[in-house]
């Protein structure tokens, strides 16, 4: 047929087995609420194929909802549910599934169609699965927006191959896993209602778009966020992962969370990636793992503490500029590499501590620290260069294994600079600007010199430059 419509009861239960699968393929399905006016079809059970015409078919609710077994319905060209705006109750006999396909394949007579389900609400009462897909041969568009899908334990896939995807009601899988993907074509998904699930994958082929709505995106287990455009979020978006990883990939664009009002960031560890720019505001502390590359500049910040890696997780950062703000501490654990080419900026409410473990290597093009009171501590594995004011409440102590210099300045409490490797502490024409008011340290290796220069009267402490020159102006 090149329009089907199915209204009537089949019973495809296996009481000692597994339901069986009625399957369906016109052109165009069309689904309502009301009764449709082709029930002789099925009046004995069974839809023959082979019945010849073109006449316009309906799927009711009503036969739908009394079908036991698998529904599948392959339609070569659109779907859409019409007129009144109605719930589709799956039988919870065998964990019955739906599975709703269109093929648009120009080559074989089929045309571009969408898929326009937002006037039918889906619930699975069993375990079954799920599935709507557009535009499964890829070839001509077929557009995908659907309304509220729930399952119990049952996975929900809403995807096509050429076109977008708008989630337009809530998607709720319980404990089972939510993906949603838009390959080829326009390539965006839009989400405008909650969508809950133990893993939740987004995959694609342009943006992602959280809201404009008051949403909440729940993965008890992991959230995957991949995108060759912008990834983004509008107000009132609420984001929870409450165990695993949240991952964010945008291969060509920006990833912007969190920036907007009434928006709430909580996840348990994170990772981002961005051909573009990237930020993301959490509102609880972070945790960021695994591989991390910005090809502009990375944006992070935490209510409480932030940190790179984890015990016996490793994280890596590269970036052209770097900038990270935590409302409590800034730390890292064991294998925490961070290469950013530009400026690092790090500001804390309390303390920072960066550089100080096993297996970590962190270089910096430029680096501005500011903390509260408290023992920070950066060590970089290459020259220090500072940029802008360094401001620390408390006790800064910078380490590095080359020379300590740059544009900027380091104010604290007491101060302490180590330059290792025979690199020396500012120079002649460029001293090293310092602010200490209980104590300075300072020291080189090698017979390097330091050059200081402050403002105010500074306690000094312990200074060695060997053979060096040391001077303070």
């Amino acid at each position: 047929y090149e329009n089907l419509g199915y209204t009537g009861n089949v019973d495809l239960s296996a009481p000692a087995g597994t339901a069986g699968t009625l399957l369906l393929d016109p052109k165009i399905v069309l689904f309502q609420a009301a009764v449709g006016a082709d029930d002789a079809q099925i009046a004995d059970g069974t839809i023959n194929f082979a019945d010849g015409g073109t006449v316009t078919f309906t799927i009711g609710e009503a036969a739908m909802e009394a079908f036991v077994g698998n529904l599948v319905i392959e339609a070569t060209s659109a779907a859409e549910a019409i007129g009144t705006s109605f719930t589709l109750n799956l039988s919870a006999v065998g964990n019955e599934g739906f599975s709703l396909t269109t093929r648009n394949d120009i080559a074989l007579g089929d045309v571009a169609g969408d898929i326009h389900l937002f006037r039918m609400s889906i619930v699975g009462a069993g375990a079954g699965a799920i599935t709507i897909q557009g535009s499964s041969s890829g070839v001509a568009t077929s557009n995908v927006t659907v309304g509220s899908i729930s399952t119990v334990g049952g996975t929900i896939t809403i995807d096509t191959n050429n076109g977008f995807v708008n989630l337009l009601g809530a998607i709720n899988a319980g404990a089972a896993t939510v993906t949603v993907r838009a390959d080829g074509g326009a390539g965006d998904i839009t989400t405008l209602g909650n969508v809950t699930g133990t893993d939740v994958t987004y995959t694609a082929a342009d943006s992602v778009t959280f809201g404009p709505a008051a949403i909440t995106v729940t993965a008890t287990n992991n959230l995957v966020v991949i995108a060759v455009g912008d990834v983004t979020d509008l107000a009132d978006v609420d984001f929870s992962v409450l165990a695993g990883n949240a991952s964010f990939t945008s291969t060509g664009g920006d990833v912007i969370l969190g920036d907007d009002l009434g928006t709430t960031l909580n996840f348990g560890n994170l990772t981002i990636n961005a051909g573009g720019n990237a930020s993301i505001a959490e509102d609880s502390g972070t945790t960021l793992t695994g591989s991390n590359v910005v090809a502009g500049t990375l944006t992070l910040s935490a209510t409480a503490n932030f940190s790179f890696g984890a015990l016996l997780v490793p994280v890596s950062v590269t970036a052209a500029s770097l900038a990270v703000t935590a409302g409590v501490s800034i730390f890292d654990f064991d294998d925490a590499d961070l290469a950013v080419t530009g400026n690092a900026s790090f500001t804390a409410g309390t303390t920072v501590t960066l550089g100080d473990e096993p297996l970590s290597d962190q270089n910096y093009g430029s680096l501005t620290v500011n903390t509260g009171a408290g023992i920070s501590i950066v060590n970089e594995d290459s020259a220090m260069s500072l940029l802008g004011a360094s401001v620390s409440a408390g006790t800064l102590t910078l380490n590095s294994t080359g020379a300590i210099g740059g544009t900027g300045s380091a104010s604290a409490t007491t101060l302490t600079l180590a330059a290792a490797g025979g690199g020396a502490i500012g120079s002649v024409g460029d001293p090293l600007d310092v602010t200490a008011s209980t104590q300075l340290d300072a020291s080189t290796a090698g017979g390097a010199s330091i050059f200081l220069a402050s403002a105010a009267t500074v306690p000094l402490g312990v200074v060695n430059a060997g053979a060096g020159t040391f001077a303070l102006t």
